[in-house]
């Protein structure tokens, strides 16, 4: 049996990084779950925080999110799913769309370059939260804002997510909940994705 990739998605100040990391914990015991992020910790992915940082050039920054993807699919998320683990992302393609999208490509243009190299999420797992609400947790908690973390660039982004979202499978969380309560229902979701054999024995061997 194959296992299922779920790709946690929402604007900046949504919560799902947070949500994931707690998760990443809390489910540690199971051996079925691999929690990963992008973009990764590799070199790639240290280049894309890099260039968002900096604010180079789009062509640039669409190449190298696309190169550590590359990476990504072949070292960890295909391997965990021809064993039959459910790999939870911290975003995936679908943000590269909907951020690079929001004025530099046509997001279509980048939804095929993804499609070519990675595999489709079996889940989105949308945290929805008005752009006020992530606006105010993000001047909470940090001193500075990517371009992407202003309010027009915000809802340009949570725009494009509306269009493009009805092409998958999607849960939508409340995300303007407590960060409890949320953990609690995307908890409940992810072990609906899991076999008896995997919740009755959390260490199986695949």
């Amino acid at each position: 049996m194959g296992g299922k990739l779920v790709v946690f998605e929402g604007i900046d100040g949504s919560g799902k990084t947070t949500v994931h990391n707690i998760l990443k914990e809390m489910l540690s015991d199971y051996d079925c779950f691999v929690f990963s992020k992008e973009p990764t910790d590799g070199a790639c992915g240290r280049k894309v925080r890099e260039i968002l940082s900096s604010g180079g050039s789009q062509k640039e920054l669409l190449r190298v999110i696309l190169q550590d993807r590359v990476e990504h699919v072949d070292k960890l998320i295909n391997p965990a799913l021809v064993q039959g683990k459910v790999v939870v992302l911290d975003r995936y393609f679908i943000s590269n769309v909907v951020y690079q999208g929001r004025s530099s490509f046509d997001m279509n243009y980048i939804l095929v370059m993804n499609r070519i190299i990675a595999p489709e999420p079996d889940l989105v797992v949308y945290f929805d939260v008005t752009v006020e609400e992530a606006l105010k947790r993000l001047m909470a908690s940090r001193k500075e804002f990517s371009v992407f973390e202003r309010d027009e660039e915000l809802r340009r982004v949570k725009e494009n997510y509306e269009k493009i979202l009805g092409l998958f499978r999607v849960y939508y969380v409340n995300a303007m909940r407590s960060v409890e309560e949320v953990v609690q229902e995307v908890m409940s979701v992810l072990l609906g994705l899991v076999g008896d054999e995997w919740r009755n024995n959390k260490h199986v061997m695949v």
